[in-house]
């Protein structure tokens, strides 16, 4: 048995995911949060900074933001200097700092849903305007709408971009970033990249936008966090890649108007940690939820009136059960109930994920059987 197999109770933890399931048999298979415990190395040095006892104003240390820049590079081919790093608390955090700096209440702002239901809101509530870009189904697969976003991009300030996509499980290839990034630069629209999956990718390279030329570089803003990769959500770190001058100033005087100008000392010490000393950690997380894509896969294969959207990316499996006739509450609310399993419904992520459902599966190959089995016997 290695950690991932280990099942760990997080009931009265106040976790998000697990917070009121009333039976005791019921497993949160919802928000994207993993079911493992973080790598040695980063309990070990929160362990040993927890015991000095004093946690008052603290800075990050000299080698921080070039431990940020080597990973871009080695792990992503993204080279960047120090000073194009902007530090935050999270990536929801990131893209309200980014559009309020970058654009005006009244401004059109391209999504591209079924999308993390954030991706509404943050636009929404700083009175901007939501246009949506919905992706094409056909085949199983997922697709842009290029000929409706070079309409759309004609009258747009942003466009939020998700790579990997949650929930649909693409990792956007080169050839569809420079299709989408040409129509933005003729139109003057900035690309705001959401790249928190960039490290889960199956069988399908993970290319940044902002990799692919100095003119994407500069028209747009890449928003990274070990959260996802690292487990580590609650701790609240994230940064983004500001390679325009323009942008990094505005986005700078953001920050410090807001005063969010300091880190949490404990995300600190975490991403210092898991960039310099989880590598074997990550690549043996990886072969285990490699392994349940299988084993996932394998399970839905025979199973008709739900089909698997294959994720390219993320731990996060979109699951089609638009054949079993009911809408995704009454789904979701039928597992819940009878199955005792959470599953998050497809309407979280706009309308057009009606009929579908989001599983989390980066549990236990164990629980994640289990599961499969108790959804199988309640839906087909």
């Amino acid at each position: 048995m290695n950690d991932f197999d280990t099942i760990l109770n997080r009931r009265n933890t106040n976790s998000i995911k697990w917070k009121g399931l009333s039976s005791d048999d019921a497993v949160a298979m919802c928000l994207a949060d993993m079911e493992y415990s973080v790598a040695p190395a980063i309990s070990s040095a929160l362990a040993a900074r927890i015991a000095h006892d004093i946690y008052g104003y603290t800075g990050h240390s000299d080698t921080f933001l070039d431990t940020i820049a080597a990973w871009t590079a080695r792990q992503y081919g993204l080279k960047i200097n120090k000073s194009m790093i902007s530090m935050n608390q999270g990536v929801v955090t990131s893209l309200c700092t980014i559009i309020r700096a970058l654009s005006q209440p009244g401004d059109k702002v391209i999504i591209q849903p079924p999308v993390y239901r954030p991706f509404f809101t943050v636009v929404e509530d700083n009175q901007r305007v939501v246009v949506e870009n919905t992706l094409l189904l056909a085949d199983g697969k997922y697709s842009m709408d290029f000929d409706s976003l070079a309409q759309q991009a004609k009258d747009a300030k942003l466009l939020i971009l998700c790579n990997p996509h949650n929930p649909v499980g693409r990792v956007w290839t080169a050839d569809e970033l420079i299709q989408l990034g040409n129509i933005c630069l003729e139109n003057g629209v900035i690309v705001i990249s959401d790249d928190i999956h960039a490290d889960f990718t199956w069988n399908h390279p993970y290319t940044p936008f902002a990799s692919l030329n100095d003119d994407f570089a500069q028209n747009s803003i890449t928003c990274f966090s070990p959260s996802k990769t690292f487990n580590i959500a609650g701790l609240n770190i994230s940064y983004e890649i500001i390679q325009n001058p323009v942008f990094r100033e505005k986005i700078r005087r953001e920050n410090t108007g807001a005063g969010n100008t300091h880190q949490n000392l404990f995300a600190n010490i975490a991403l210092e940690q898991a960039y310099t000393n989880c590598d074997d950690w990550l690549e043996n997380l990886l072969k285990y939820l490699d392994t349940s894509r299988t084993i996932m896969r394998d399970f839905f294969a025979d199973k008709d009136g739900i089909n698997l959207i294959e994720p390219e990316g993320s731990y996060l499996a979109w699951l089609d059960c638009r054949q079993l006739g009911k809408t995704s509450e009454e789904l979701s609310a039928t597992l819940l109930r009878d199955a005792h399993v959470r599953l998050t419904s497809g309407t979280v992520f706009g309308k057009t994920g009606e009929g579908f459902l989001r599983m989390n599966y980066a549990t236990s190959h164990a629980v994640l059987s289990d599961c499969l089995g108790r959804i199988g016997k309640v839906l087909v």
